[in-house]
């Protein structure tokens, strides 16, 4: 699975893929806690995903770090490093990048989503998908699957912009443009998150393969720019800088319907539909 998950990101960007359900040894204790109150399952996965992201840290040559749960339940990446994350019930992976703040082009955050590749419960739609969504999903090919398609999109798209807006999103909060079949996305913030304004975008790259969707998303300097005017986020002033001075390509206005009641995406525990 490392190879369709590589295509996801440019070769700045390391991969690790494997079996959850395999035993992948023991933890650092810098990220005992993260396990205290665990059920198995978790601690399985949660092992799962720190191996991993110390395969993807060996594989750019990087020393291999604790990547301890934060107050929040998201990752901490060490300084000098940003990653995501994510599990399936057959498939866990990590991606991990160098950080080099201040650089045009470098990379600022990263997104990673697995979802098994099933349609979408159809009474999960309208909890989902924003309207234009909706109108756009109607009457095409397997409508569940894309769908399924548009919630991978957004919960990879939701994990690159929380570390630098520690904003919990609702599903309408970004809306998506899909292209499948070139192995596209598009988020578009609907509303304003910490350092980035409603309209911004961020543009990711989302394929089918081993029975599972794949998502990823590299957030880089120069990739977008929000609005003038302050921001009213703990992102770090670093991040509203490098933000600040990006540009972003406009695109049709689609359906909006923010929903900004917590729990629809989360750091913390990814909703499974």
């Amino acid at each position: 699975m490392r190879a369709p998950l590589a295509r996801l990101f440019d070769a700045d960007v390391g991969v690790a893929a494997g079996d959850p359900r395999h035993d992948w040894g023991e933890i650092l204790p810098d990220e005992e806690a993260g396990l205290a109150r665990a059920v198995p399952a978790r601690r399985r996965e949660f092992r799962a995903g720190r191996a991993l992201a110390r395969e993807a840290m060996a594989a750019l040559g990087l020393p291999l770090r604790p990547v301890p749960q934060g107050p929040d339940r998201a990752p901490q990446w060490p300084p000098g490093m940003a990653g995501s994350i994510s599990h399936a019930a057959d498939l866990c992976a990590a991606a991990v990048a160098r950080t080099d703040a201040g650089i045009d082009g470098s990379i600022l955050a990263l997104g990673l989503d697995i979802e098994p590749a099933e349609p979408l419960d159809p009474g999960l739609l309208a909890e989902i998908c924003t309207p234009g969504e909706m109108a756009w999903l109607a009457g095409r090919p397997e409508p569940g699957l894309l769908a399924r398609a548009l919630f991978s999109a957004k919960e990879c798209a939701y994990k690159a912009q929380y570390p630098l807006s520690r904003t919990v999103l609702g599903f309408h909060a970004m809306s998506i443009v899909l292209d499948l079949s070139a192995g596209r996305f598009r988020a578009r913030f609907e509303a304003a998150a910490g350092p980035f304004a409603a309209a911004d975008e961020m543009e990711g790259r989302i394929l089918i393969a081993g029975g599972h969707i794949l998502a990823g998303l590299t957030l880089r300097a120069g990739d977008l720019i929000p609005e003038a005017g302050e921001f009213d986020s703990p992102a770090s002033g670093e991040a509203r800088a490098v933000l600040e001075r990006t540009h972003s390509v406009p695109v049709e206005d689609r359906g909006r319907g923010y929903d900004a009641r917590p729990g629809r995406f989360s750091p913390q525990r990814r909703r499974r539909p």
